[in-house]
């Protein structure tokens, strides 16, 4: 990737964590000696990318499979009682990105 595909990407991916000017600040300061990303060679920059896009989005959620398997079966029998709010968070969960967790023993 060339410098503009690098700063386009990182930007992209800076507005999918939703990550504030400040918190970049604070990783480049920490992480590479400056406050900003015009500072970094191209290789720090895929570097930089590279950790950001192991970074789950804000809304990532992580349940234990049992957990969401619970509260699924709540909101459909809730939903089924003519609950509205009931039926609007089943909506939302199914929207939702979570990973299933199996339980470790």
């Amino acid at each position: 990737m060339n410098y503009t595909e690098l700063m386009k990407e990182i930007d992209n991916q800076i507005q999918r964590l939703n990550l504030s000017s400040e918190q970049v600040r604070e990783y480049l300061t920490k992480h590479h000696d400056t406050s900003s990303l015009n500072f970094l060679r191209n290789e720090q920059l895929q570097d930089f990318l590279n950790y950001l896009r192991q970074q789950p989005s804000q809304h990532h959620i992580t349940l234990p499979s049992g957990l969401f398997d619970q509260m699924e079966r709540y909101l459909e029998a809730q939903a089924a009682n003519a609950d509205p709010e009931a039926s609007r968070l089943l909506m939302e969960l199914e929207d939702l990105e979570i990973d299933r967790i199996t339980k470790q023993e």
